[in-house]
């Protein structure tokens, strides 16, 4: 995957990558384009159980089931998708998504939530 540099103005810029280039540019781009938050686990080894480049309860993840489920109902969404980013044994706190897109580093589409999104930012409608 790849990822940039938060502790330089503005991200610095620059980006590293390994994999798939489309998957790595629409994942990049999703956080420093569109804010979304990595959808991912990195595990309880580094002691990050989420990468979170928004707010909680905002665009592509929210802090608690019962937030993401709200949110795909009021979406049209089915909200039995909604799921743990993380595995409770590696994180007990974690973060909750509807999507299983580029933004957890599978494929190279967007799924609902960051679409939605995206539409929203770029003052479009789905």
């Amino acid at each position: 995957m790849g990822g940039s540099h938060p502790e330089l103005p503005n991200g610095g810029g620059v980006f590293w990558f390994y994999g798939n280039l489309l998957q790595v540019f629409l994942h990049e781009a999703g956080h420093g384009i569109f804010r979304l938050a990595g959808e991912y686990c990195t595990g309880a080894a580094t002691g990050l159980c989420v990468i979170d480049n928004g707010k909680p309860d905002e665009a592509n993840i929210w802090a608690s089931e019962a937030a993401c489920r709200q949110k795909a109902q009021a979406s049209g969404w089915n909200a039995d998708d909604c799921k743990p980013i993380c595995p409770e044994d590696l994180c007990p706190a974690t973060w909750w998504r509807i999507d299983d897109d580029v933004m957890g580093n599978v494929g190279t589409e967007y799924g609902p939530a960051c679409t939605a999104h995206i539409n929203q930012y770029l003052g479009t409608k789905p």
